[in-house]
């Protein structure tokens, strides 16, 4: 764990100790889901499904933060993952019968990961976001499976993404091989929230996490 994060887990570990499943994941309307007016209705959704807010704000983000929400691409792990991004996209282009090299000029999927990098850096700069922190019993996996897959043309039907987009990579590659907009970002697992939570609101951030939900008792009994 980063020095950065020491008072967030702290913070984080007395929580979990006291109600099982406990965590916290972040939650961004990315640019297209602000232009769309569509923050309220994910945070509706949100609340629905029993998190609890307990930060939130609007920004547009640097280069720096949009670079720091995904792996650090000059470190091995990152590297990996920044190959495997370009996989997908020839994966993507397989499956629909496409030709990749007609496309984007080559199959290497280091390079397509690259360009698949920098549009998404692209697209976080390109408008405000609205970034928040949410807690709850199994929250990372619980709003991941609300948001739906990531891209939304196979999202399914009663998920945020399946209900209010249908973009897809084929229509990203007609357009000038751009980011996908698939509206929200949600952490992929605990720990990166962990960091997502350091980066958006800083190391010492401190929440407004003492308030109950009415409902939570008869949810979950008393926690």
């Amino acid at each position: 764990m980063s020095k950065t994060s020491k008072s967030i887990k702290s913070n984080l570990s007395r929580l979990q100790a006291t109600i099982p499943g406990f965590e916290r994941v972040v939650i961004g309307v990315k640019p297209d889901g602000v232009k769309r007016a569509l923050t309220g209705e994910i945070l509706r959704r949100m609340e629905m499904l029993g998190l609890k807010m307990i930060a939130g704000k609007m920004l547009v983000p640097t280069i720096s933060q949009a670079e720091g929400n995904y792996p650090d691409i000059t470190t091995k792990d990152g590297h990996e993952w920044l190959v495997n991004l370009g996989r997908k996209t020839l994966n993507t282009y397989q499956e629909t019968g496409r030709d990749v090299v007609a496309d984007h000029g080559t199959n290497n999927p280091e390079i397509l990961g690259q360009r698949v990098y920098d549009s998404l850096i692209q697209y976080l700069t390109s408008g405000p976001m609205v970034i928040m922190v949410w807690e709850g019993h199994l929250a990372v996996s619980q709003a991941r499976a609300l948001a739906g897959a990531t891209a939304p043309a196979g999202a399914l039907p009663g998920t945020i993404r399946g209900d209010l987009s249908f973009d897809s990579q084929v229509l990203t590659s007609a357009q000038d091989r751009r980011a996908l907009r698939n509206v929200l970002h949600v952490s992929g697992e605990v720990d990166e929230a962990l960091k997502e939570i350091s980066l958006w609101f800083g190391a010492d951030a401190e929440f407004n996490d003492k308030y109950i939900r009415t409902d939570h008792a008869a949810m979950f009994g008393q926690i």
